[in-house]
């Protein structure tokens, strides 16, 4: 762990004095489309399937007057829930998986993580106020359940890998469509002299969900150290999470930072822990506290921006037995 974040620093701290920073505009998000690409999976951190084990998810977002009509119009609905203007808009598709940790039993171990296989769709609207304040609504609808193939999926990979099989699909949650819908604030607040190669600031956030699929207030903050610091409010990740909103704004350049942050959720639902909404299914006791760390690096050259982040986050229910590590790459492109 030790050699893995002096990497990172390392990483993250040298791009820094190959470029300038850019001097402030008025925000990134009117002007700018990107997509991204996230790959989160237990395996990237400790080689192990257990609770929250996989995840993917595909993200393309654009100025809110250049998006299709039809696309225009569910933004525009969706940034009226909370009252936003929206600059821009965007629109994700994602798989995720979860499991015990023992997934050689054939008969899923009642006081383990469900199984359970979650695809979705979500569109977002995004406001930014003078390149210091992002605000961000999502709306996302999905189906868990064994139409959304999780259990094929696991085994083909792990065939795939020579691992182990996974038996004890027969018990995950049934198909039920859930929705959530979120909102989350972002500021970005300059701890250094912005003449300097080498920037630091702080992104603190507050937000919630509300929704059969999640029901949570959560808080966190995140302090980066390097260059490209306005060009974005951190690396897109898969929700819940601490992150930024997907969006890259890179000039010509290369550029890195390095960031830590902490991240906490009061959770009043979560249909991965309590089952499913109306029948009965597999279930655990869920903790409503919960808290996560995390550390990773940023590296952005001429428009492409690659990143890597290492999770650990306290328990989610009762009878788990340990703290679950994970790890997210992803990769986004801004035009």
């Amino acid at each position: 762990m030790r050699s893995t974040l002096a990497f990172l620093a390392v990483m993250a701290v040298a791009p820094a004095s190959y470029a300038q920073e850019r001097p402030p505009s008025p925000g990134l998000w009117p002007d700018q489309g990107s997509i991204s690409f996230v790959a989160e999976n237990d395996m990237f951190a400790d080689g192990n399937d257990r609770n929250y084990t996989s995840g993917l998810q595909l993200s393309v977002l654009v100025p809110f007057d250049t998006a299709p009509n039809w696309i225009e119009g569910l933004g525009e609905r969706t940034a009226d829930l909370v009252g936003l203007t929206p600059q821009s808009i965007g629109i994700t598709i994602g798989h995720t998986l979860f499991t015990p940790e023992d997934i050689a039993n054939p008969t899923a171990p009642p006081d383990q993580h469900p199984y359970a296989a979650w695809a979705y769709a979500t569109i977002s609207a995004f406001g930014e106020r003078a390149d210091r304040r992002l605000d961000q609504v999502d709306l996302t609808v999905g189906l868990v359940g064994p139409a959304v193939g999780g259990g094929w999926l696991q085994r083909e990979w792990h065939e795939v890998l020579k691992g182990v099989t996974p038996r004890g699909w027969d018990a995950q949650l049934s198909n039920e469509l859930a929705f959530a819908l979120d909102y989350e604030r972002r500021y970005r607040l300059s701890a250094c002299s912005t003449t300097m190669p080498v920037q630091c600031d702080l992104v603190p956030s507050f937000g919630g969900a509300l929704g059969t699929l999640r029901t949570e207030a959560r808080v966190g903050v995140m302090a980066r150290l390097g260059g490209g610091l306005r060009n974005d409010y951190g690396p897109p990740r898969i929700r819940p999470a601490l992150a930024g909103g997907g969006m890259t704004d890179n000039p010509a350049g290369i550029r890195g930072y390095f960031f830590v942050g902490y991240y906490g959720r009061a959770v009043a639902r979560n249909l991965f822990l309590d089952g499913n909404t109306y029948t009965d299914s597999a279930r655990v006791d869920r903790i409503p506290l919960v808290g996560e760390v995390q550390v990773g690096t940023v590296f952005q050259a001429n428009g492409l921006q690659l990143s890597y982040t290492f999770v650990r986050r306290t328990e989610e229910f009762q009878t788990q037995t340990e703290p679950q590590q994970f790890a997210a790459f992803t990769i986004a492109h801004s035009w």
